[in-house]
């Protein structure tokens, strides 16, 4: 979704990303929208797929960019934001 409520606990799920997801290349993936990390709850390697959940926000009108890190190194992306 392109929003969530700012307490936070929103699903995101980000599709078709390519990623190499064996074994050695999944501890270090991580997804940030803002500062905030959005821990993952699933990766699904057929759908190259990322599910992650939203933390709570400062407030309701915040815009927070998605990035998402592979080896502390950013991963080339459409810039992608959600609103809380």
């Amino acid at each position: 979704p392109d929003y969530g409520p700012s307490a936070g606990g929103t699903r995101i799920r980000v599709n078709n990303l390519m990623l190499d997801t064996s074994d050695q290349f999944l501890p270090s993936i991580k997804v940030y929208l803002g500062k905030y990390q959005c821990p993952i709850t699933r990766i699904d390697p057929q759908m190259n797929a990322i599910e992650c959940l939203s933390q709570g926000c400062s407030n309701d009108r915040e815009r927070l960019e998605l990035l998402i890190l592979v080896d502390e190194q950013p991963w080339l992306m459409e810039k992608t934001y959600f609103q809380c």
